[in-house]
């Protein structure tokens, strides 16, 4: 008698588990593509360049000829941009972003193929530099100026050269900070006035074509 209990209490026990674990597959069914998933080569060797109130961000385009374009999201995927890796034929993507704030902001690029599959993304932190940086940074300052001969000498302090990727742009001229005018203005001031003790010099233009 109690082997037959026994024997009923096992068989119930092996009957239970068996339905209780035949419908686990529905938990996952739905995320399961049927043939897997293609994933395109992601986006490699990400660099960046900080500029007042835009980014410069550079990368490898793909190798792989089945990845044909690219969608750069920023903002929390808010905002993005179209990327034609057709258009880069050097084999170096650069792409600017400006009109940022003075936060940071994250940027993921994702990789898509010819048959719209997409790649893992590619994330990068970046802060560009905004009025609170400027205004963290003290101005440059005049240390001498002395005439050698003929020339002019001004001699100032250290610049900062975190800025890297607006220095020396010509097109980003207008973009410049007021701080940084009022600086060249002041610097050319002196200049002018150095100039005025040897105008009579042979070699040194009037003053007016520095006016």
């Amino acid at each position: 008698m109690k082997k037959n209990i026994f024997t009923a209490l096992i068989i119930s026990t092996t009957a239970f588990i068996l339905v209780s674990c035949g419908g686990q597959d529905e938990i996952y069914k739905e995320w399961i593509k049927e043939g897997g998933y293609d994933y395109p080569a992601k986006a490699i060797n990400m660099t960046y360049l900080q500029g007042y109130q835009k980014i410069t961000l550079m990368w490898e385009k793909p190798m792989d000829p089945a990845v044909k374009r690219a969608i750069l999201y920023w903002d929390n995927y808010a905002k993005s941009r179209d990327i034609d890796y057709g258009d880069f034929a050097d084999g170096k993507v650069t792409i600017v972003v400006d009109s940022l704030e003075d936060r940071s902001y994250t940027f993921d690029v994702v990789n898509f193929d010819g048959e719209d599959n997409k790649s893992l993304p590619a994330e990068m932190t970046i802060s560009p530099y905004g009025d609170s940086w400027l205004i963290s940074r003290s101005e440059r300052a005049v240390v001498s100026a002395i005439m050698d001969g003929d020339d002019a000498k001004i001699e100032m302090t250290k610049a900062t050269d975190e800025m890297v990727a607006t220095r020396d742009h010509p097109e980003a001229w207008h973009q410049r900070d007021h701080s940084a005018w009022c600086f060249e203005r002041e610097a050319f001031r002196i200049f002018i006035g150095i100039l005025s003790f040897v105008r009579t010099r042979h070699r040194v233009a009037p003053l007016d074509d520095f006016q």
